[in-house]
């Protein structure tokens, strides 16, 4: 039976992996939006929504420096370069209700 401070560590884990997979989901919305829209280079945000997701998958076995990265990469594509509050990004950011 885990620790409270192991369990926290988990907790935190898969609240990252979440967000990495959220992003991830959002990059792949955003790249058929595009599709739509008639932008090219779809696949380019497919296969870097793919990475994501492979990279939420194996969260918990990736080296800590690599995990850092990847959770700024998913805060850039939710929140927009500036974080939360970023105008870029969607009202209230892109993962608030609505």
């Amino acid at each position: 039976m885990p620790t409270p401070a192991q369990r926290r560590r988990i907790e935190h884990a898969n609240a990252d992996a979440d967000r990495v997979e959220q992003a991830a989901e959002q990059l792949r919305h955003d790249a058929i939006q595009g599709g739509y829209a008639g932008l090219r280079g779809e696949y380019s945000g497919l296969a870097m929504s793919a990475v994501l997701r492979g990279l939420a998958l194996h969260w918990r076995h990736m080296p800590p420096a690599l995990q850092a990265d990847t959770l700024r990469v998913a805060h850039y594509i939710l929140d927009g370069p500036d974080g939360r509050h970023d105008p870029r990004a969607t009202p209230g950011g892109r993962t608030a209700p609505g």
